[in-house]
Order: structure tokens, then C-alpha cells, then sequence
């Protein structure tokens, strides 16, 4: 088996619900062809993209495509290079700024305009990178305990299904993801981009689990975005507590 490539999948269906097929698609990112494997629901109300955290998948947004408080919605996910069991290209840059110009590259090739993008753990970095470089292209940006210094993990059963999908990272990607996430946390990346002047047109929301401790940057980051705590939750929030996250997604973004 070569190094860049993750373990074959035992079961499909723990990555793509059953009678649910994803599409994939091919974009360029800094000349490297990156096969994308993305599920995407068309909708007339403005478009929502979920990003996975470290070591997960688009799976662990299912819930939203059926979601009565995003009925209407365009919504989007998407796999990171390297994870679930997705290709590792030979040359991509396992990055953070490598996973936000894919991020745009998905969203140029759909056409999707005003996208509210949601990022969950890792994905809450590259969803506030991209709405760093591209923030003519975002009206919204949901960091759901993405990558701010203070804020330790705080874990529940749903953990259990996080540790499986690691098995199926390949090395490259867990490595380089890993390297790329500790170098941004050293110097508190995520909270000086989200106060940074090219944000300052776009509504910027981060959301924590009721069960982390005590955030030592709370208050800094109530001066550049609202907070939002989901109850009955750890940090796997969208698993802990669909019901009240995507409620109070949606309500952020009517």
C-alpha cells in the first residue's frame, strides 16, 4: 500500500448514508488536480458549505440534508484530501492554506455566491482562512470550535465514531495536517484572522460545546463575533446535538 494512500474502506456506508451517493469533481489547487468527492443539494435560499474537522468527513453533516430549519437551502460538504478515505494527491500541500484554496476552488466551480461557510474543529480554521482571502465570497462564518487558543476538547460518546474515521487517514494527510494545525495555534492564528479588517464586512459567529471549559479568550472574541453555546454537547457538536445546532444555525443565517 503506498504511504500516501489511507486503508481501503471496510464499509461505504460509514461514509456515505445509504441511498445517498456522493458526486466527486476535479479542481486545480496551486497545479495540483485534486479529485473531490462533495455531496451538493440545490436550493433557492443562500448556500451553506461544511467543512470537516481533522481526520473526518462530509458524513458528519448528513444531518443537515435533512434538517427541517435548512429546508430550502443549498447545502454543501466536502472531503479533505487524504481523509475518509479520500485520494492524496501526489504534491498537494497538506495544509490549512492548501484545504482554504480548495475550499474556494469547490465553491467557484459549483458558482455558489454569499456562501455561509461552517467549520467544524479543523475546518473552523479553513473556514476562517477562506473567508480571510475571500471574504467578497462569504456573507456568514461559523467556527465551531475551530482552532482558538484557551479552548481545550471536551469529549462524549460521539468521539468513538471520530476515532474510526482516523484509521482511515492517510499518512501524509495526518501528518501534514498536523504540522500545518500546530504551527497556527502557536501564534494564535484563528483569533487575530477573525479580528482582522478584511472580516469586518462578514458576520462572524463562533460556536463551543456547553460541556469545554472555561475559554480563556471568551471575551476577546465576543469583540468580533457572537458566541454561541450548544447545550448538552462536547466538541463533536453536530453529533452531540443536531437538533439545537442546525436549529441555531438556521436562525443565524435567516
Amino acid at each position: 500500500m503506498s504511504a500516501r494512500q489511507a486503508p481501503p474502506l471496510p464499509d461505504a456506508e460509514f461514509f456515505a448514508p445509504k441511498g445517498k451517493p456522493y458526486a466527486s469533481m476535479r479542481v486545480s489547487v496551486g497545479g495540483i488536480r485534486v479529485n473531490v468527492r462533495y455531496r451538493y443539494q440545490p436550493g433557492g435560499k443562500r448556500p451553506v458549505v461544511f467543512l470537516p474537522g481533522f481526520g473526518c468527513s462530509q458524513v458528519d453533516f448528513a444531518a443537515a440534508f435533512d434538517h427541517p430549519s435548512l429546508a430550502g437551502r443549498a447545502l454543501l460538504t466536502f472531503d479533505f484530501p487524504g481523509q475518509a478515505g479520500a485520494p492524496s494527491p501526489e504534491g498537494f500541500s497538506y495544509s490549512m492554506e492548501s484545504l482554504a484554496k480548495l475550499t474556494h476552488a469547490v465553491v467557484k466551480r459549483l458558482r455558489l455566491e454569499n456562501v455561509a461557510v461552517v467549520g467544524h474543529s479543523m475546518g473552523g480554521v479553513v473556514a476562517t482562512m477562506f473567508a480571510r482571502s475571500h471574504p467578497e465570497a462569504v456573507s456568514t462564518l461559523v467556527n465551531v470550535e475551530g482552532g482558538v487558543v484557551g479552548s481545550a476538547f471536551a469529549f462524549r460518546p460521539s468521539a468513538a465514531r471520530h476515532a474510526q474515521q482516523l484509521n482511515y487517514m492517510s499518512p501524509l494527510a495526518y501528518v501534514g495536517y498536523g504540522e500545518s494545525l500546530g504551527r497556527l495555534f502557536n501564534r494564535e492564528y484563528v483569533l487575530r484572522l477573525l479580528e482582522c479588517d478584511a472580516l469586518r464586512g462578514v458576520k462572524k459567529i463562533y460556536v463551543h460545546g456547553s460541556d469545554a471549559p472555561f475559554m480563556r479568550d471568551v471575551e476577546r472574541l465576543k469583540r468580533v463575533a457572537e458566541v454561541v453555546r450548544v447545550p448538552a454537547s462536547g466538541h463533536f457538536v453536530v453529533q452531540d446535538n443536531p437538533p439545537h445546532f442546525f436549529k441555531a444555525l438556521a436562525q443565524r443565517l435567516a
